[in-house]
């Protein structure tokens, strides 16, 4: 891989996927020109975040050449200047404005505050516990407001309870993943680490697992969507396979600092989610349980 190209990290590009959530959802898949808006959208947060990286680079490329493994990015190598990575910065920015602007006004005040939370974060929050996971949190939630944003529809406060949990999950497993390397003493991020402990993060993990579980038993149920196509509940299983699934790949083999790499290398937690997103889909248009329809009513 080019060095420019692993400048805008393209695996990090998986997180943008939240931006189908309003899309699947509220069915808006059968609908081609909000799957064009939708897949607009994937493309704004993919060219805003890869700029985000690119300055991100800059900033801690001093910080990063002391780290075993952050040494080797572009910028902390040597192999790409700091000049062109802000050039590359700067392009990405304005691509993705760009984009957000084909999408409409609310969409580009919507992009605005996702770099806002990244900026914020990169700036100074990154090195305080709790908040650097919160504001991560954020982060993931405001890309599932901008897949809504994009495509005009309205999308569920727990549906975005459950974005923000899940989000929390891989922060906080993120987090245990750090501090369990050596290492992570080596890193800027170890300003962050100096306020967690293995148990603490343990706890943050589970409760994190445990409200992202119980808000999307809520969601499926009790919101305006869950009671207008019931058989979403069909989807809870999977959703507990994978967070399970999850949990084990953390304690059981301290996983978790990778958590767009672990998607995409652990085959039973790719198989969930695709076919979580392929039943999700059929909840939604084709599968209907008549018990269920006359129990929401």
């Amino acid at each position: 891989m080019s060095p420019i190209l692993r400048l805008m990290r393209p695996k990090q590009w998986t997180k943008n996927l939240l931006a189908t959530a309003a899309w699947v959802f509220t069915g808006s898949f059968a609908s081609g020109q909000k799957t064009v808006q939708m897949l607009l959208a994937f493309v704004c947060l993919c060219l805003a975040s890869s700029a985000t990286y690119a300055l991100n680079d800059v900033l801690d490329a001093e910080a990063d050449r002391n780290h075993i493994v952050k040494k080797n990015r572009p910028v902390a190598s040597g192999e790409v200047s700091p000049m062109i990575a802000l050039a590359l910065f700067g392009g990405l920015l304005v691509a993705s404005f760009g984009v957000a602007w084909i999408l409409g006004r609310n969409t580009v005040i919507g992009l605005g505050i996702f770099l806002t939370i990244h900026f914020l974060y990169n700036g100074f929050v990154k090195r305080y516990a709790v908040a650097d996971a919160l504001f991560i949190a954020l982060a993931f939630v405001q890309r599932a407001v901008i897949g809504a944003l994009a495509i005009s529809v309205a999308i569920s406060g727990w549906l975005l309870f459950v974005t923000g949990s899940l989000a929390l999950l891989l922060a906080f497993a993120k987090r245990r993943h750090e501090y369990l390397m050596p290492e992570s003493t080596e890193a800027e991020t170890r300003a962050a680490l100096r306020g967690y402990s293995q148990p603490l993060l343990d706890y943050f993990v589970v409760m994190s697992a445990t409200l992202a579980a119980l808000s999307y038993g809520v969601y499926v149920i009790e919101s305006a969507t869950g009671r207008a196509h019931p058989s979403l509940i069909l989807t809870i299983p999977f959703v507990l396979f994978g967070i399970f699934r999850y949990l084990s790949l953390v304690f059981g083999h301290d996983e978790g600092g990778e958590p767009e790499t672990l998607l995409l290398k652990d085959k039973p937690l790719l198989v969930c989610v695709a076919l979580y997103m392929v039943l999700a889909m059929a909840c939604m248009k084709f599968i209907h349980i008549g018990v269920l329809m006359s129990a929401a009513k």
